[in-house]
């Protein structure tokens, strides 16, 4: 893509394919998303293996348990779908149904989006001012700048605008908006993803919901990044140079 290559690599042991970045347009360094990428891989590995170590009398598991964990805890249908590539910004949707014992597999669909020169999560905020923290009861945090010294300590999501765009949207979609058991416009609040596709686009859509509302998820809908340019905070034109024309 413009430059930017990346491939999928495959553990014959765990057999999912993951992906890693091969080269960036302008000579760009992938040193350090790399490094995120293949540290990421040997955590999924890991869990993986500990998930086929359960089926071993002593290591946790026991036949007579009503639930059993999947072979490699199913990881080897977890699915990877790398959307988005340049030398600012990587985004992959990751996906599956992963069984490790329960009541109930963990069935996912989830985006991230990494910072390729830092190695490190991209902070949403950093692209949209809209993106806020909040208190896990829902109150809005008076102090943003010191909530983003310590994100893990809040819920994060849209503000009342770029909310009110997202919302504006899910007619568009697949949504029955009339079924109680999904709550879109509650849901736009708190579990709303943003993920990015070539070339340059937003895309709207909710992460994985609880087992029991997981059909309410999906894509809401998608935009070119600079239609968005009232809802971008300053930072926006660091992950697309596109924006600084």
């Amino acid at each position: 893509w413009s430059g930017s290559s990346f491939q999928y690599l495959t553990d014959p042991r765990t057999k999912f394919a993951f992906p890693t970045i091969v080269s960036l347009a302008g000579k760009a360094d992938p040193t350090a998303a790399n490094a995120y990428l293949q540290a990421l891989h040997w955590e999924l590995n890991t869990d993986a293996l500990r998930c086929e170590s359960q089926h071993y009398a002593g290591l946790g598991w026991f036949a007579s348990m009503d639930f059993a964990a999947g072979p490699l805890g199913d990881y080897p249908d977890e699915w990877f779908d790398v959307q988005y590539l340049s030398p600012t910004l990587m985004s992959w949707r990751e996906g599956g149904s992963l069984n490790c014992g329960g009541a109930h597999p963990y069935n996912h669909s989830d985006v991230y989006n990494l910072d390729v020169k830092t190695g490190t999560i991209i902070a949403m905020s950093r692209i949209f001012k809209g993106w806020i923290a909040r208190t896990f009861d829902g109150k809005i945090v008076d102090d943003q700048a010191d909530a983003r010294t310590h994100p893990d300590d809040f819920s994060w999501g849209p503000d009342k605008a770029l909310g009110d765009l997202v919302r504006a949207h899910l007619n568009n979609g697949d949504f029955d908006l009339s079924d109680p058991d999904c709550g879109y416009n509650d849901l736009v609040d708190s579990d709303l993803a943003i993920g990015f596709r070539q070339p340059d686009i937003v895309v709207f859509g909710f992460r994985t919901l609880e087992n029991a509302i997981e059909a309410c998820a999906g894509e809401i809908y998608d935009a070119p990044v600079a239609e968005l340019k009232d809802y971008l905070a300053p930072g926006a034109a660091d992950y697309f140079p596109s924006l600084r024309n």
